[in-house]
């Protein structure tokens, strides 16, 4: 019987484009962290992982494939720095600001 959510993975042609957005712009605190593997969240709860994978090049045609809902307080006292901004960061966005 499934009986909630317990994570899921977004694979990159590197995962070092993907991690800084979630990791130092979201917030997201690094459970585990291999080479070209990382698992983001708290063990036990649902997690997001990122990793490299050998089948995934160049960009996604379809951004619409896989999207991640993350949850929050809903009280809007903590926004983020970019929540007047008209364009939101994306992966590939804050990978260019390394």
């Amino acid at each position: 019987m499934i009986k909630g959510l317990r994570g899921a993975t977004t694979w990159s042609e590197d995962l070092n484009n993907l991690l800084p957005f979630y990791r130092d712009l979201l917030g997201l605190p690094i459970a585990i962290q291999i080479p070209g593997f990382v698992v983001l969240g708290k063990l036990g709860a649902a997690t997001l992982a990122l990793g490299t994978h050998s089948e995934v090049r160049g960009r996604n045609a379809d951004p619409a494939r896989h999207m991640v809902a993350l949850e929050t307080d809903g009280s809007g006292s903590a926004r983020p720095a970019w929540s007047s901004s008209r364009t939101r960061p994306t992966p590939a966005s804050c990978a260019s600001r390394r």
